[in-house]
This record gives C-alpha cells, structure tokens and sequence, in this order.
C-alpha cells in the first residue's frame, strides 16, 4: 500500500521509498525522502491534507510535520493494519 493511500489520522510503517524506480530524479527524490525520515520501520501518521484537492498532504513523523505532494507520497510503500490515532 502505498502512503498516499492512507487516511486521514492514520498510522503506518514505512516498508520501502521508491522500490524498484530508476531513473536520477526518481533516485533523488528516494534519497531526499530518506533524509526527512522517511526510513523503514519508521512510523508515520496521516495528520492533514488540503481541501478541495487533498494535495499536499502533511505527515507526522519522527516528531516532525511534513508536507508532501501525493506524487512524492506514492513513492513510499507502507504497512497498514487499519489503526487510526486517537
């Protein structure tokens, strides 16, 4: 599943950024990913997303909000059990 995916206030496990792609962008953009935290087996909520369009979206991980465009979400693959935050 992939991060993008995920509704609002829930919570997933980082599997894999950018799996698979080739290509020096796409490279990059996995490398950058990386370096904000998106790491496997890192936890990562679903906090807000913008209306009308639900793009960006903004994510809380490792204690940070980040904000990233759908595109740039569906990079990263997840682990899903279906648990929402309180």
């Amino acid at each position: 599943m992939k991060l993008a995916d995920i509704e609002i206030g829930s919570t997933a496990i980082v599997k894999s950024v950018a799996d698979g792609v080739s290509g020096s962008a796409a490279e990059a953009m996995s490398r950058r990913l990386m370096e904000l935290g998106f790491l496997p087996g890192c936890q990562v909520e679903v906090v807000h997303e913008a209306p009308f369009s639900k793009n960006p979206r903004s994510y809380l991980i490792r204690g940070m909000h980040i904000a990233l465009r759908n595109a740039e979400a569906n990079l990263i693959e997840v682990d899903f059990n279906g648990s929402k935050s309180v």
